[in-house]
């Protein structure tokens, strides 16, 4: 069985007594396990918190405390500092020399709602379970004897060694037991066996790095490693810049050749990892049971409410694992579930409510990058300002004229403050390789509209428009973006105006293709002859 322990430098260990953390060091290194220490005292963390934390080892009494409230609150100021607000899940390992003391309070503390910075698993462990002590005098006494035999009468020298030995201070060495780090990993196995994703997770990321070493060697292993291995491999950069831009490399800033070397390394290292995660990553039966019996689960004043997902084909509402019934096609039905119990009611609702927002802002992580640092480039969606009365005009393109046109009382169907919800935007759809090459020398854009998933009704069926985008959450709203290709157009980059557009995000690679293909499949339309 394989340790559950990262390999990557994502473990910390925190522990006021450099000797108490030693042997847990030393065995994580010898077992290839890098870790990171740090004394406990809040002026030896990071200055910057750690974005990739997955296991921390935590002594229970960082400093001395008065009581423990005061210990565990120290702990919890650790994790606040140590732990950044983007590190993702992780495991807090605390241990003590003195049993079950302190743990109590510190797991009520780190379970409450004020501390935000939870680990997915608490485990305690007491450290003679896993450590043990030997001690040695700092001098070997009875080596003494003989020189003082020469000096001393029997009775005097029994009480000289007496002496020295009540006042010479026991130096204490703290090793491992030779199974602790595998019954560590045990006691991980244990306490997650309804976490096999976390597991997942900590697999995948040690496949990531192993592949970006696999690339970074076989690269680097082209040339030998000689006086000349750096002019050599300067060439390789060369070339696997000159792989993405062509004959225009000569004409590229520093920073664009860097780009563009890296983004060859990107394409190779994704079918380096792709062939780590076929030849590895593999379910047990029991583990693949437990995928197809996954949902969404919450706990509310000591109770259970659970949405089963059910062999991937049904959903069921669970309280405290009795059935409410559910389907899958009709999940937000359960809002309106029977009955006068209104707080179940809002339980219910809310719970579907963010159940069903998890698929938009899955689709949001794999499609969109909501914080890109490159303003001005192919796949941007930009915002544009119009008028209200202009929006009114304009949605016709995407939408049915009828819910926006005046009623018979001479109003309009739908209010000033629900147009202004449609935001119209403009999707830059520039080839990347007239980016790559510095030959960007107007923005080509097509026109779209982002509103609301709510607010979907009455869209034209026409081939003209592209409706296929993924569902988005963005601010926490399922929202909705729609494409016309009949709007695509062109205009200087130089116009000081459309360069200072507001930039919503970017559409990343593999959906903005598909997007460039149905565009030109829409420009190249051979049509029809026809007499009528």
């Amino acid at each position: 069985m394989s340790l559950l322990l990262p390999k990557d430098g994502s473990i910390v260990i925190i522990d006021d007594q450099y000797n108490d953390a030693k042997p847990l060091i030393d065995i994580l290194t010898k077992k290839g396990h890098p870790s990171i220490y740090f004394t406990g005292t809040i002026d030896n963390l990071p200055e910057t918190s750690l974005e990739r934390v997955r296991i921390v080892f935590a002594d229970i009494q960082l400093t001395p405390a008065l009581n423990e409230q005061q210990y565990a609150a120290i702990i919890i100021d650790h994790l606040n500092l140590l732990i950044s607000d983007n590190n993702g899940p992780y495991i807090l390992l605390v241990w003590s020399g003195k049993g079950d003391l302190y743990f109590q309070r510190l797991k009520e503390m780190v379970d409450a709602p004020a501390f935000v910075k939870k680990p997915i698993a608490f485990i305690e462990i007491n450290k003679s379970d896993y450590f043990k002590t030997t001690s040695r005098k700092i001098y070997e006494i009875e080596n003494l004897k003989e020189d003082l035999e020469t000096r001393f009468s029997k009775e005097d020298i029994e009480y000289v060694i007496s002496k020295i030995d009540e006042n010479i201070p026991v130096e204490e060495d703290k090793i491992c037991n030779a199974s602790a780090l595998k019954k560590i990993s045990t006691r991980i196995r244990k306490e997650l066996k309804n976490y096999q994703g976390f597991e997942l997770l900590i697999k995948w990321e040690a496949l990531v790095h192993r592949a970006a070493t696999k690339l970074t060697s076989g690269f680097a292993s082209i040339h030998a490693a000689n006086q000349y291995w750096d002019f050599n491999f300067k060439n390789i950069v060369s070339r696997l810049a000159q792989a993405q831009v062509g004959a225009s490399l000569k004409n590229l800033d520093r920073k664009s050749f860097i780009k563009a070397s890296i983004k060859t390394l990107n394409a190779a290292f994704s079918d380096y990892l792709d062939g780590e995660v076929l030849s590895i990553i593999s379910l047990t039966p029991s583990e693949e049971a437990s995928y197809k019996s996954s949902g969404y689960a919450v706990m509310i004043e000591g109770v259970e409410y659970k949405i089963v997902w059910k062999d991937y084909e049904r959903f069921e509402f669970l309280i405290d694992t009795v059935k409410t019934g559910g389907d899958h096609k009709k999940i937000e039905t359960l809002k309106g579930i029977g009955g006068n119990n209104q707080a179940l009611k809002q339980v219910i609702a809310d719970m579907t409510t963010s159940y069903t927002l998890i698929n938009p802002e899955l689709n949001t992580k794999l499609n969109v990058d909501l914080h890109t640092r490159f303003p001005f480039q192919p796949g941007i969606v930009y915002e544009i300002d119009v008028e209200t009365e202009v929006k009114r005009n304009f949605l016709q393109t995407y939408f049915t004229a009828n819910f926006l046109d005046k009623n018979q009382d001479g109003f309009y169907k739908i209010t000033d403050d629900e147009v202004n919800r449609y935001r119209f935007v403009e999707l830059e759809v520039s080839p990347n390789c007239d980016f790559a090459n510095n030959k960007w020398l107007k923005h080509r854009t097509i026109s779209g509209i982002l509103y609301p998933g709510a607010l979907d009704k009455n869209l034209k069926g026409d081939d003209s428009i592209y409706d296929e985008f993924p569902l988005l959450s963005i601010n926490g709203e399922v929202t909705r973006l729609i494409i016309c290709f009949k709007l695509l157009k062109s205009f200087d980059l130089s116009k000081g105006k459309r360069r200072s557009r507001k930039f919503l995000f970017k559409i990343k690679e593999q959906p903005m293709a598909d997007i460039l293909t149905r565009l030109a499949s829409h420009a190249s339309r051979i049509g029809i002859i026809e007499f009528k």
